[in-house]
């Protein structure tokens, strides 16, 4: 990396946090600025991340940090939206977001007792004894520098509280919107999910973009608590058009007998890199990690996991799959700790890719560190191209080429999506996916 550039980028990051810092003094926030502060001195201490760091081999940051980003308020937030157009569904609680902060006028809230849904900087204004616990528990700001990053940057983001035993009766969608009309455009978006003791919720995402005029490169970061016996099901739809770039990071820590899903989706964008860090912190916990990435053009796709098996008795699932087109790019690294105390593990990792084109290109790396001596693991990764007996037999049946291919590719990202457990974003999701199909 040029590492002049690099420190031109961290200047210009640095003069945005002081521009933003005036902003925040006009915000009742009970002294809660020290987050902020905390991150940008963990931002200044470190150096954005090169191919020499073995947990960024495969993913070049230097033609996205090269850029120059500011932050516009879009005229989109006072504008109002149908949510049928983005989810394909009204039946839900939704928030949205439009260049990192709140559109009230595109917000519908629960009301139900023992439930608190809204923008955090609602919660850390109102002093939330959530926020007071858990805000920054999770994220690690001394070892990845886009977590210091969205600590000093963030604008605003998701506050879910469910309180034990509250089985909320909707989902809860939170859309991300993109206009990147006036200029390249950085977002950076703070999430903080709590879920009481055998409470159950559901969380969605989408990311769109309104205008696709210039470059952009935003930040997110959940932090999720899933205590006792509760289960929380979380969906990450990332739909951004191909000049939206995004670094995500997800950290959870689950308690006993307790249950988290995360599903994610990546359809397009430009660089898309996920990273999801899971500490079964129990016994007897379920964790389900599931994927599918569709890529095309010069996209490049990095998702990377850890689900860190601290007590025993507990399983892990982890299922991505991938079709990489173009001169696309796909990284998976996925990695199971097992710790000594954490006997009688299940933990289960696979990842599936296929190659729709001959410059298209997949690094995958699943990894198993164990330290105990009784437990069932299994990992494993394949990388392939289109069954070409099954397209045959397909076209000796009348089916045309291009059909055949296109209803084997569905079949082969069908296995991912049948675990998605809403009925309305299983059927998006297909009609996603089959226009994508159209693409490859």
């Amino acid at each position: 990396m040029n590492v002049e550039t690099a420190f031109d980028l961290k200047d210009k990051l640095v003069e945005d946090f002081f521009q933003l810092e005036e902003k925040r003094k006009a915000l009742n926030l009970n002294g809660q600025n020290a987050y902020w502060t905390e991150g940008i001195e963990a931002f200044k201490k470190q150096e954005f991340p090169t191919t020499k760091n073995e947990d960024w081999k495969y993913t070049n940051l230097k033609p996205y940090l090269e850029r120059t980003y500011s932050n516009y308020q879009s005229s989109s937030i006072n504008t109002k939206i149908d949510i049928t157009d983005f989810v394909g569904n009204d039946d839900v609680y939704y928030i949205t977001f439009v260049n990192g902060e709140w559109s009230e006028m595109n917000t519908h809230l629960p009301k139900q007792d023992g439930v608190v849904v809204s923008n955090l900087l609602f919660a850390f204004e109102t002093e939330y004894a959530g926020v007071k616990n858990y805000f920054g528990k999770y994220l690690s700001l001394e070892k990845n520098i886009f977590s210091a990053l969205n600590t000093a940057s963030f604008t605003d983001g998701l506050f879910v509280e469910v309180a034990k035993g509250v089985v909320l009766d909707k989902p809860i969608v939170c859309l991300y919107l993109t206009d990147s009309s006036q200029g390249n455009l950085t977002a950076n978006y703070r999430n903080l999910f709590i879920v009481g003791e055998n409470a159950q919720v559901k969380i969605l995402e989408y990311n769109y973009t309104l205008n696709n005029a210039n470059y952009v490169l935003n930040t997110f970061a959940s932090e999720v608590f899933v205590d006792k016996y509760a289960n929380v099901d979380y969906y990450k739809f990332q739909l951004d058009e191909a000049k939206v770039s995004q670094i995500n990071q997800v950290e959870a820590q689950q308690e006993q007998n307790s249950v988290f899903t995360t599903n994610t989706f990546t359809l397009s964008g430009d660089l898309v890199r996920n990273e999801v860090n899971v500490l079964l912190n129990g016994e007897h916990i379920e964790s389900f990690l599931n994927g599918l990435y569709l890529t095309d053009g010069k996209m490049l796709v990095d998702n990377r996991s850890l689900m860190d098996h601290a007590k025993p008795n507990c399983m892990s699932d982890e299922f991505y799959k991938g079709i990489i087109g173009g001169q696309s790019k796909a990284v998976f690294n996925g990695k199971i700790m097992v710790r000594q105390e954490a006997q009688k593990t299940n933990a289960f990792q696979s990842n599936k890719n296929i190659l729709v084109s001959d410059n298209a290109t997949i690094n995958t790396k699943p990894q198993l560190e164990i330290f105990a001596d009784d437990v069932r693991c299994t990992h494993g990764a394949t990388t392939g191209q289109i069954n070409e007996d099954a397209l045959f037999y397909m076209q000796a049946r009348g089916i045309g080429k291009d059909v055949a291919r296109k209803l084997l590719l569905k079949s082969f990202a069908a296995d991912v999506v049948e675990r998605v457990q809403l009925d309305f974003a299983k059927e998006f999701l297909l009609d996603l996916i089959a226009r994508k199909l159209e693409e490859i």
